[in-house]
């Protein structure tokens, strides 16, 4: 935000608003990077400000302290049932985790400009291993020079970078934990399955499968046969690095008085597909659906770039995509079962409630 080069941040804004462009350099716990896009015709002032922020990045004290004000008064306006609920579950996966704990207000007065503008240097100084990738409506010899110019030139000490693991690890408990939180009365549940997974296209099209199939599941029995949620989810995380593992969490909001039915409704269509697998019907929909949605995907930039950079980052193979189709039509309920019962350990299960506070 502080800007790049000569360009400062009303500089930068001015830049960017002058045409249709987007570029943001970014550093996460395993990876640093920029990410971003253009029109054809804005490439070249793209790839210009890539450059710029790598290589010759700004710190601005009043920027910096406009973003600790901002961050403080989110802090103290955390405060509330659904982040309180959210920093719960964090730091019970992270295993209370210092990078997993809630933000505070002491760690925050700890920040200080000069360390974090080293930092940002030092994640930088180094490019080598680094790979970019372009998603367009362009002839690759068209974009060669620019790349050649603006890319090539970054700086590398020809060693490459790699991740650290930083050992936080997922519990190997059951967890439950009631949260009573604000007035509103609402009951919000949130059950997750964690655990080691071998990463791969085969075992992420049959977790994907499960995740779908038990959505439905929920709909259908908690929502429309027992009327006692509101809008049930189902989510999927799979990660490979630093460690091959997934995190599967059905979320639903619901009566106070009936979020303990609920929750053994939802263990049981769990307990279904480990002992039964799911229903053929199901299972039938779940591959003509994901037939329909691949072949919209295959059509969108986006889809493209998130695929073929999520793949080079976690060094997997270009050509999975080839292959989903053949994936998809192997699947079957004995495969599904199979995968339940190995993935969704009810022993090392977390379960989180948030109730309304009430007067006594």
């Amino acid at each position: 935000m502080s800007g790049a080069g000569n360009f400062g941040p009303k500089d930068i804004n001015s830049f960017l608003a002058s045409g249709q462009i987007g570029v943001q350099p970014f550093i996460n716990e395993l990876s640093q990077g920029v990410s971003g896009g253009s029109t054809k015709s804005n490439l070249e002032a793209a790839l210009q400000l890539t450059y710029a922020y790598l290589t010759e990045p700004r710190a601005d004290s009043v920027v910096f302290k406009n973003l600790i004000t901002k961050s403080r008064e989110s802090l103290l306006g955390r405060d509330t049932p659904q982040s309180v609920l959210r920093d719960s579950i964090n730091a019970i996966l992270g295993v209370h985790h210092f990078r997993r704990v809630a933000p505070s207000l002491i760690a925050l007065k700890q920040i200080n400009m000069q360390r974090c503008f080293e930092i940002f240097r030092e994640r930088f100084a180094n490019n080598s291993g680094m790979v970019f990738t372009f998603v367009g409506s362009f002839e690759i010899d068209s974009i060669m020079p620019l790349i050649e110019k603006y890319i090539s030139s970054l700086p590398s000490s020809g060693q490459k970078n790699y991740f650290k693991d930083n050992g936080i690890g997922l519990p190997k408990t059951a967890v439950r934990e009631i949260i009573k939180k604000g007035r509103e009365p609402r009951a919000k549940v949130e059950l997750i399955f964690s655990g080691n997974l071998k990463y791969g296209s085969e075992n992420s099209i049959k977790m994907d499968a499960i995740r779908e199939i038990l959505q439905v599941r929920m709909i259908e029995r908690l929502r429309e046969e027992e009327s006692g949620v509101y809008s049930p989810s189902v989510f999927l995380g799979l990660d490979k690095n630093p460690q091959a593992i997934f995190k599967l969490s059905i979320v639903f909001d619901c009566d106070p008085e009936q979020y303990q039915k609920l929750i053994s409704s939802s263990l049981d269509e769990v307990r279904k597909i480990k002992n039964e697998g799911p229903s053929n019907v199901n299972l039938q929909k779940y591959k003509a659906e994901g037939m329909r949605s691949r072949e919209i995907a295959l059509h969108s930039n986006q889809w493209w770039l998130g695929y073929l950079a999520g793949q080079l980052e976690d060094a997997e193979p270009l050509d999975s995509y080839t292959h989903y189709l053949s994936r998809l039509e192997r699947l079957t309920s004995k495969s599904l079962m199979d995968m339940a019962a190995e993935s969704l350990n009810e022993r090392n299960l977390v379960e989180v409630v948030l109730l309304p506070e009430y007067k006594k």
